[in-house]
């Protein structure tokens, strides 16, 4: 079937409470589906690109939590300019560890589906939709990735795995997590960027042991299966100090 579709093969700190504006005709009357988390620190023009990129979505049963580790804090005011209820910021307070702003970010809200955006990447339209529609279709499956677009200096570069999963759209959790481990056909998943149940991330307590985005997406593989859409979803946009792609 397409994509793979069936059984696969093989501590919250905050300096404020929650603030939210926006125009009532954004929302519907069905909860939220995915909760996008953004962690985010003193980058508010790379934030706002991030954030573009959620509101783009065709997906619309979506809820934007901000978390704010800044020396400088954004403030509430900041989520005026965008004039949108789904959105809702938090002020926390800074720990020195940035897996604590990770957690905060991706704990606060209640959506079955849940999604890490650093504030310096960015989704395509479709990204929403075809993960949460995977998992929806696929209750084996704690985690989905997509291919990405790696970004750097004006370059683009597509990722898409051809190896590991190969014409699998879902493969074991423990295969995922051995091929990591022992770096043995190491598969070309962007690990922050991966769509999660909600559940799952409950039974592993988060990001208090797994304080990576490798460790969290080996974590989240144990004990179930991992799925994976080719197409390139997701975009990274790359540092210079970046030692490899994936």
């Amino acid at each position: 079937p397409a994509h793979g579709l069936g059984r696969c093969q093989g501590k919250n700190t905050f300096a404020g409470g929650l603030t939210k504006f926006g125009r009532n005709d954004l929302m519907t009357d069905q909860p939220p589906l995915i909760d996008v988390a953004i962690p985010t620190c003193d980058r508010p023009e790379l934030l706002r690109r991030a954030i573009a990129s959620v509101r783009a979505s065709t997906l619309t049963r979506w809820r934007m939590t901000i978390s704010d580790d800044g020396r400088v804090k954004l403030g509430a005011d900041f989520l005026k300019e965008f004039n949108d209820p789904r959105i809702q910021y938090r002020a926390h307070v800074a720990t020195g560890m940035v897996h604590d702003n990770w957690d905060s970010a991706c704990r606060a809200g209640t959506a079955p589906y849940v999604f890490k955006l650093d504030d310096d990447d960015t989704i395509e339209p479709e990204f929403l939709k075809l993960t949460s529609t995977f998992l929806e279709k696929n209750p084996d499956v704690s985690v989905v990735y997509t291919g990405y677009t790696v970004l750097l200096n004006g370059r683009e570069k597509k990722i898409i795995d051809r190896h590991f999963f190969a014409n699998r759209g879902t493969v074991s959790g423990l295969e995922y997590a051995r091929a990591i481990l022992l770096n043995e056909d190491y598969p070309w998943t962007h690990k922050s960027a991966g769509v999660f149940r909600r559940k799952k991330a409950d039974d592993i307590q988060w990001y208090k042991f797994a304080r990576m985005d490798v460790t969290f997406s080996i974590a989240l593989a144990i004990g179930s299966c991992v799925g994976y859409l080719p197409e390139p979803l997701f975009n990274y946009y790359r540092r210079a100090a970046d030692q490899r792609d994936a």
